[in-house]
C-alpha cells in the first residue's frame, strides 16, 4: 500500500497557519498558486503584499521538503556503499605508528571520564544563567540591527542603540520564529512593511513591538485597518 503523502503537505500549511488566518482569501489563494508553480519550475510569481508573506512562508516550507528529499537520496546511497562495504570488506588498517601512540602515563580514557565529571558540576549559589547571546551574523541579531538602523535613520535626536539592546530586540525576533512559528521569510516582509509605512513606523519602535503587534501588521499589509 503507498504511503500517504497528504500529511506532510498539510504540515507546510500548518506551519503557516497563524499568518494564513490572518490574512483574506484571496491572498491565500494567490500565495498557495504561487508556491504550486514555485514548487513545478522554481519560478517565483510578483505578488502584492500580503500574498508575497504568505507565499515567503510556503517558500521556505518547499524549499525545506526538497532539500529533505535530496538528503534521503544521499543517504540512500551512503547505505548501498555500506552494503557494499560488508559485502566487500576492506583490509585492515596496518598498526599505529609511534606518532599516534599515547605518551607514556598518559590515560585518554580518565581523562575524558574527568571532562564529563567537571562539566556537572554545578554552578555556585547565587550565580545568574547567563543570557542567551546572539552572533553579528545571525537571522535575529540582523533584523534587530536594520530595524535601529532605520530608527536612528529617521529620528535625528535618537540615541545610538546599545549592544544590550540589539541583543534584546534580536531576542524578540528569536522568540516570533521560534514560538510564534513565523518564518523568517515572512518576518523579513513584514519588518520592512513596518518602517515604510507612515503610521506604524511610529510604533515599531522595538523588537518586542514587533512581536506584539505582528498579527495587525499583517491585517494592514492585506489591506485592513491599522
Amino acid at each position: 500500500m503507498a504511503r500517504e503523502k497528504r500529511a506532510a503537505w498539510f504540515k507546510v500549511f500548518l506551519a503557516q497557519k497563524p499568518t494564513i488566518d490572518a490574512a483574506d482569501d484571496i491572498s491565500v489563494g494567490k500565495a498557495l498558486k504561487a508556491a504550486l508553480r514555485y514548487f513545478d519550475t522554481g519560478e517565483i510569481a510578483a505578488l502584492e503584499p500580503m500574498p508575497r508573506v504568505i507565499f515567503a512562508g510556503l517558500k521556505g516550507s518547499v524549499d525545506e521538503a526538497i532539500a529533505d528529499y535530496e538528503a534521503s537520496v544521499r543517504n540512500g546511497r551512503a547505505g548501498g556503499a555500506k552494503r557494499w562495504e560488508n559485502t566487500h570488506p576492506i583490509p585492515p588498517l596496518p598498526p599505529l605508528s609511534p606518532l599516534d601512540t599515547p605518551p607514556v602515563g598518559c590515560d585518554r580514557e580518565a581523562e575524558a571520564e574527568a571532562d564529563v565529571i567537571n562539566s556537572l558540576v554545578p554552578p555556585s549559589a547565587g550565580t545568574k544563567k547567563p543570557r542567551q547571546s546572539f552572533g553579528h551574523d545571525s537571522l535575529p541579531y540582523r533584523a534587530a540591527r536594520w530595524l535601529a538602523d532605520q530608527i536612528e535613520e529617521r529620528l535625528s535626536n535618537c540615541t545610538p542603540h546599545t549592544e544590550a539592546t540589539l541583543q534584546s530586540w534580536a531576542a524578540d525576533f528569536d522568540k516570533c520564529n521560534r514560538l510564534d512559528k513565523h518564518s523568517w521569510e515572512s518576518i523579513n516582509e513584514v519588518l520592512q512593511f513596518s518602517q515604510s509605512d507612515p503610521f506604524w513606523q511610529s510604533n515599531i519602535l522595538s523588537g518586542g513591538k514587533f512581536r506584539k503587534q505582528y498579527t495587525q501588521l499583517l491585517a494592514k499589509m492585506g489591506g485592513g485597518g491599522t
